[in-house]
């Protein structure tokens, strides 16, 4: 029995002029390629076909048609997704989310509540191949961990920089954002504990990772911290203040390594206390 797994990156559903069957599809898109197309079937009773791989990497899903509705909410408001691909003979492949805190990020309180604890929507590293400095791809961060890599000679180009976006619930319209934090954990340091430590950027994210996203440092926040502390707290209260929350609802930030090289927990991290918040606290 083999199973493949990949994240949902982007989607798109088609609905067709003029037909009187197959009159939807869906298409998911992994990041590095991977495609799974979603049929659906108009006729309850029928019999849907078994999930099937096409080629590598593509995959085809059948569904009845009332089921259309659930899977676009569930790409809409939930993050990560993910296609589940089985070839065994129980028709267990899937398209799921993963184990995730209640309501799309929201821990310990309802919407409209003060403080909020929100986490990544995404989250990935950004890979140079080397000390180049020269981004060419992305690094997944469902194995838990981010990684944040610099060359000891701070001259030098970094190999690896970490990058997570938020994304601000509109209850934040018209509100008084009073503090916001921006906690990550450390998973391993090497370097002189003295010097190395993490850097922290922010930039306006559209909610997807980019590789180019990893250029985004024109605005450092805070000063280094300690690579060596086992706990990361960054102040981001007046860099979230300049959200409007209408047009710009997506918080990214950059985690460079500074003088050597570290890992934090990703939002894949399997203890949900491990995972990177952004904290905000607000009043009406």
């Amino acid at each position: 029995m083999a199973i493949t797994l990949f994240r949902v990156k982007t989607y798109e559903y088609y609905d067709w002029s003029s037909r009187s069957t197959g009159k939807t599809n869906l298409i998911l898109k992994g990041a590095d390629g991977e495609e799974c197309s979603v049929w659906f079937d108009e006729d309850e009773s029928a019999q849907l076909q078994k999930a099937c791989q096409v080629r590598p990497g593509k995959y085809a899903f059948y569904y009845h048609h009332r089921q259309l509705g659930h899977l676009i909410d569930m790409l809409r408001h939930e993050k990560p997704v993910f296609v589940h691909f089985s070839d065994d003979a129980n028709n267990n492949s899937c398209i799921s989310t993963t184990e995730d805190p209640i309501s799309e990020g929201w821990e310990g309180q309802q919407p409209g509540s003060s403080p909020l604890v929100l986490y990544p929507v995404d989250d990935r590293t950004a890979d140079a191949g080397g000390y180049t400095g020269n981004f060419t791809g992305l690094l997944r961060a469902d194995v838990g961990q981010l990684l944040a890599y610099a060359s000891f000679n701070t001259d030098a180009k970094d190999a690896y920089r970490a990058i997570m976006e938020f994304e601000l619930p509109q209850d934040l319209q018209g509100k008084t954002v009073i503090s916001a934090d921006l906690f990550f954990k450390r998973t391993f340091a090497s370097g002189d504990p003295n010097t190395s430590g993490f850097k922290v950027y922010g930039y306006v994210g559209d909610g997807i990772v980019e590789v180019a996203d990893a250029n985004q440092i024109q605005e450092q926040i805070g000063g280094t911290l300690r690579m060596w502390d086992s706990s990361q707290r960054v102040d981001v209260t007046d860099f979230i203040k300049t959200f409007d929350v209408v047009s710009q609802r997506h918080p990214g930030f950059v985690i460079r390594g500074y003088e050597g090289q570290g890992g934090l927990y990703s939002s894949e991290a399997f203890t949900v206390e491990d995972r990177p918040t952004l904290t905000i606290e607000y009043e009406d």
